[in-house]
């Protein structure tokens, strides 16, 4: 139940970031976002009978609202944690309400940088500045102040994000756990990305670095979970024989197989399997080959590289 509330407000403050951003006269030609966008229409113009305030300061009103009921409901229940690509653990003090928020605002921040990431990746999967189909139209919304910009200032500014977000999760996390002790006896690359990871205990700009980097490959986990839902939303929607959720997820889906053909066997499609597999492979290798190269320049600067 917790979890369920916890996305629905991160959910709600990426809409209210998209408000924010976007100009005031934009038009939304995007039935996902036109839907989503009436709705919070509908709450301002509520919200704005008791708090006359324009537009622009009641979504920011709104957007620390939100944060400050996820960051009592991280309180309450005791999670001051925050696990990237399951390598790297970062526990973060609790001991005032202020505390907790800069967690729910770390929390927002980690999955503003990971929709981000997942919009750059799947652009390039697409090969197009232009994803297909109204979902993807809505992932280019909620990026639209980034995405104006060219490609590779695109990702030197992810790249710089994500490094900046691991530089504060590392200066203001009380303890950093490295799940070695089971992740090290697991077959093939996860289990040798956690034997590398002893290195980057040493300095504190090389953590930094290596969780950034680590904190971009995480897209392909997110993506590999988002295949496994839309599979499973998918059986159920066999028995509901609902159309109108069809329809969203063919889109999904089209948007998360790229150039992959459709792959059937008989009317059955293996095309969702065949990305959890490309998805999982994806983020096992990059783990690794991104934790060996630092290894390897490392140890040519001369470092002491832990075995």
């Amino acid at each position: 139940m917790f979890n369920l509330a916890h996305a629905f407000l991160l959910f709600f403050c990426v809409v209210l970031m998209v408000r924010l951003t976007l100009p005031t006269r934009y038009v939304l030609l995007n039935p996902y976002a036109a839907m989503l966008d009436n709705f919070l229409s509908k709450l301002l113009k509520q919200v704005h009978t008791a708090l006359p305030l324009p537009p622009k300061f009641l979504c920011l009103f709104l957007l620390l609202f939100a944060l400050c009921a996820d960051a009592v409901m991280l309180s309450r229940m005791q999670l001051n944690k925050i696990s990237i690509n399951d390598l790297v653990v970062f526990s973060f003090p609790m001991h005032s309400f202020l505390q907790c928020l800069l967690i729910a605002v770390l929390r927002f921040s980690h999955h503003l940088v990971m929709i981000w990431g997942g919009t750059l990746f799947l652009q390039a999967w697409h090969r197009s500045r232009t994803l297909p189909g109204y979902t993807g139209g809505l992932l280019q919304l909620v990026v639209w102040p980034a995405n104006r910009f060219a490609l590779t200032l695109q990702w030197s500014g992810l790249l710089f994000s994500t490094i900046g977000l691991a530089f504060l999760f590392s200066f203001w996390a009380t303890d950093i756990v490295y799940p070695l002790e089971t992740m090290q006896t697991l077959p093939g690359t996860m289990g040798e990305a956690a034997r590398l990871l002893h290195f980057s205990t040493q300095s504190f700009g090389v953590r930094s670095v290596v969780t950034g980097g680590l904190m971009i490959i995480e897209v392909f986990a997110g993506l590999h979970s988002i295949t496994l839902n839309m599979i499973l939303i998918a059986l159920v929607c066999v028995f509901v024989r609902s159309n109108s959720m069809s329809y969203f997820l063919n889109d999904v889906f089209n948007l998360l197989k790229g150039p992959l053909p459709n792959v059937k066997l008989g009317i059955l499609s293996l095309t969702p399997l065949l990305l959890l597999l490309i998805f999982s492979l994806a983020n096992s290798f990059l783990s690794v080959l991104l934790l060996a190269l630092i290894r390897v320049v490392l140890t040519l600067g001369g470092f002491n590289v832990v075995q």
